[in-house]
């Protein structure tokens, strides 16, 4: 079976944390949380990651509310996730429930001895990774 390079995105209005797959597409690990002012500028910000790890997809984690329905901040994340295909048109972009993803971040931070103190700067990209986990089926 061939795999495919992913990078996945638990986006944010300023910090947008990031995992991404190995070379082979095979093994997920988170990378880190870029700061960028609003959605409008993520792809910008997001430019000299691609370039560098040349992934084949795009997955972007979509807030989907406990009903079910796409709510207000998912139709922001809807809007850059088009930005994001008019901005890398080689890639494949594509959404995964967020659902409950930082709830699973700060478990695993949890669980792996990290104070409380220090988990919200790596909340972002544990999120992201979770995305990225469920996105492989891995969850």
């Amino acid at each position: 079976m061939t795999r495919k390079r992913i990078l996945a995105l638990d986006p944010g209005e300023r910090r947008t944390g990031l995992a991404g797959t190995d070379g082979l597409g095979m093994m997920a690990f988170p990378l880190e949380t870029i700061v960028h002012k609003g959605f409008a500028a993520l792809p910008e910000a997001l430019r000299p990651i691609i370039a560098e790890r040349e992934p084949e997809i795009l997955v972007v984690g979509l807030p989907i509310d406990a009903q079910g329905r796409v709510g207000p901040q998912a139709q922001k994340v809807l809007a850059l996730v088009e930005r994001l295909k008019a901005a890398f048109p080689d890639l494949e972009v594509l959404t995964q429930d967020e659902s409950h993803t930082t709830d699973v971040a700060h478990a695993w931070l949890k669980e792996a001895g990290m104070k409380a103190s220090k988990r919200k700067g790596k909340a972002d990209t544990m999120a992201a990774l979770a995305i990225l986990k469920r996105f492989m089926g891995e969850e």
